[in-house]
């Protein structure tokens, strides 16, 4: 009883049938484990970039108000008139986007928000 053997056993791991768990083990699940949560925020993060996000109301309307000075370039309009109408379509404008991402969420918004950027003339931002 007094000096021990190496790699001797007191018998309890033979009768519970547990084994001593290599030192590695531990360490590579948690390697493996990190590495799913890294590629699962990736993926998410790669959705939302390519399907949510989306320009700002305050983007959208400056691409608006410059089709709209466009078109209206073809009038003659006074430098009063003129800075009128961009004042008060960038505050009807703005307010509009806002109560969309409120009333309808961001991925249509974010629908809407990218075909009026792709739009060329205000038909085409109406269709949006």
């Amino acid at each position: 009883m007094g000096a021990e053997e190496p790699g001797a056993t007191d018998g309890t791991e033979a009768a519970t049938g547990d084994t001593p768990e290599k030192p590695g083990k531990k360490g590579m699940a948690a390697k493996i484990a990190s590495g799913v949560v890294f590629g699962v925020v990736l993926v998410l993060f790669i959705a939302w970039w390519a399907f949510i996000r989306a320009p700002g109301p305050v983007e959208v309307c400056e691409h608006v108000i410059q089709v709209t000075l466009r078109e209206a370039g073809e009038e003659a309009l006074g430098d009063d008139s003129l800075s009128r109408l961009v004042e008060s379509t960038r505050e009807q404008c703005i307010e509009h986007k806002r109560d969309k991402i409120l009333l309808r969420g961001r991925i249509k918004y974010a629908e809407h928000a990218k075909c009026v950027m792709s739009a060329q003339t205000l038909g085409e931002i109406g269709r949006c």
